[in-house]
């Protein structure tokens, strides 16, 4: 499986002991074009990947970061995914199975994401480090984003009540560049 080398899939798995099967990515290989998901449950990323016969199961987040590590300054991170995660330098990590996961399989994560054909009121592109530092400055890792039209300031307010005692934030959309 070659993954490009500066997505960080690993990031969005969750890291709650309870939830096992989310604690790793998920190679799927069932659809037209192979799939690396990774979700928390609350937020879900989900990346085309060139995949050639490898086996469809977990992808650890131990795994990613060593290949990426190898990688260095490569494109992209190879690994083979068949009874174990192997990288090219010829390290092995183990590789989850339902039994290991507690007999959960992988969520049907298919059934989360929007139907391609939906209707799309507007678009809006943010830089995350800048919505990060507004939350910072905030107080509260959960805000409120109030839009009023695409190339407006967006209204930025904390999301915990405790803390709507009038603190604001803003924050400018960013243009893309296509």
């Amino acid at each position: 499986m070659k993954v490009p080398a500066q997505v960080k899939i690993e990031s969005v798995v969750s890291t709650d002991k309870h939830r096992r099967p989310l604690s790793e990515a998920y190679l799927d290989t069932t659809g037209d074009t192979p799939v690396l998901v990774a979700t928390d449950g609350f937020a879900m990323v989900t990346l085309p990947v060139e995949a050639a016969k490898e086996e469809q199961g977990w992808v650890s987040p131990a795994a990613l970061k060593a290949a990426r590590k190898l990688a260095k300054k490569a494109e992209m991170l190879e690994i083979t995914c068949n009874g174990s995660l192997a990288l090219s330098d010829g390290t092995q990590f183990p590789r989850s199975t339902e039994q290991s996961t507690g007999f959960y399989p992988y969520p049907q994560w298919r059934m989360v994401l929007p139907a391609p054909d939906r209707p799309v009121v507007f678009r809006v592109a943010l830089n995350v480090e800048f919505l990060k530092r507004v939350a910072d400055g905030l107080g509260d890792d959960e805000v409120i984003l109030e839009f009023n039209e695409v190339t407006q300031p967006i209204l930025v307010t904390p999301c915990k009540k405790p803390l709507r005692d009038g603190r604001k934030g803003v924050l400018m959309p960013i243009k893309v560049k296509e």
